[in-house]
Formats: structure tokens, sequence, C-alpha cells
């Protein structure tokens, strides 16, 4: 489960990397890219038509959990 506090300590790495909100295999979830320049993304993953599709929602910390 993504909380505030998980957000804001996530630190970058040498690769970019997600963390997951552990939603239901199949329905659609909730993941943050944490980039190696430290910059954080908000992105919605979810299957359309048997495809794995992504939509990113915005940049943390401008667009924050709720």
């Amino acid at each position: 489960m993504l909380t505030d506090s998980k957000v804001k300590n996530s630190k970058p790495k040498d690769k970019p990397y997600v963390i997951s909100d552990g939603s239901i295999p199949g329905a659609g979830s909730l993941i943050l890219r944490v980039m190696p320049s430290g910059n954080k993304q908000w992105i919605f993953q979810y299957r359309w038509l048997g495809k794995r599709k992504k939509l990113t929602l915005g940049a943390y910390p401008t667009t924050k959990l709720m």
C-alpha cells in the first residue's frame, strides 16, 4: 500500500523503479515511478483489450495522495 510517508522516503537508485499500491492483479493499479534523478511520477496501470497500458497522472509532490 502506498502511504505519504512511504512516498516521501523513497530514495533514488541507479535505475528507475516502481512502488505499487498492491492492487489485485488484472485490475488497475496506482504506481509511483522513482527516477535516478529523484523525480517521482504517478502512473495508473491497467489493461485494455488484453494489452497493458499506462497513464501518467502527474509528478510528486505536485500531485499528492489524499
